[in-house]
Formats: C-alpha cells, structure tokens, sequence
C-alpha cells in the first residue's frame, strides 16, 4: 500500500471514527433525554395527580422543562466535542501529508541530483576515455612511423 493510499485510508478511519463517537453521543443524549422527559413527566403526573391543584403542575412542568433544557446543553457539549476532535484529527492528517509530501519532493530533487552528477561523471569519463584512446593512437602511430622510416631507410 503507497503512502498516499495508507494516509487516505487512516483519514477515513479517523473521520468515520468521529462520526461514529458523534452519532453515538447524539444517540445517548437523545436516550436520555427521552428518559428523563419520560420520568419527569410521570412524576409531574403523579406530583399534579396527588397535589390535584395548579401549583403542583406548575413544579412538574418547570422540573419537566429544566431536565429537557440540561438535556439539550449536554447534547450541544457532545456535539462541539465531536467537531473538536474532528478539527483536531485533520490538521494532524494534514500536516502529516504535508511532511510527507515535502519528504517526497526533497528525495525526488536528491535523486534528481544524483542523477544529474552521474550524468555528467559518465560524460567526462566517456571523453577521458576517447583523448586517452585518441592520444594512445597518435603515440603508437607515431612509434609505428618512426620504425618504418628507420628500417625504411636503412633499406635503402
């Protein structure tokens, strides 16, 4: 698995994660938030019932709307907390694929590097090469030469 590939799998691990942590917040908060509407209600029922007069539906109704209301805070809290993470979660993603990427760039323009230096040492050994064959060439026809016109004279 390249990098790039393993970076964007763990992004979706991480954000379906956060989802996961969200929906299940979302979920107990509205669980409890039921329940507690539930109970409060049967006991403003039961308060109202027994009391059977305004003042004791009166309390149920603010008991009953004070549970709701610290339901909502509590789902709100888990809510920001979830984005938070999430916030989190991707500049991390983020600056680990921007190190990597600069990590990539820079190994690519070292090789590049290399490349071109080897380059240019092959170059330069190809042309040592040919000058030392060229002047090899010259000093022995030059040998040659200088034999043939020492025989060639004393031939004559």
């Amino acid at each position: 698995m390249s990098e790039e590939n393993n970076i964007q799998h763990h992004a979706r691990k991480g954000f379906q994660a956060v989802r996961d942590v969200a929906e299940s917040l979302t979920g107990a908060a509205q669980e409890q938030t039921r329940k507690g509407s539930e109970a409060v209600q049967d006991l403003g029922e039961n308060i109202a019932a027994g009391a059977a007069s305004q003042a004791g539906r009166a309390f149920a109704q603010q008991l009953l709307d004070g549970v709701q209301q610290q339901a909502q805070q509590q789902l709100q809290m888990a809510g920001q907390f979830a984005f938070i993470w999430a916030r989190a979660y991707n500049q991390i993603l983020t600056s680990s694929a921007n190190i990597y990427l600069d990590a990539v760039l820079r190994s690519w323009e070292y090789n590049r590097n290399v490349l071109d230096s080897t380059s240019r040492a092959l170059e330069d050994g190809v042309a040592l090469q040919r000058r030392l064959t060229s002047e090899t060439s010259r000093t022995v026809q030059g040998y040659v030469d200088s034999i043939e016109e020492q025989y060639g004279n004393a031939r004559r």
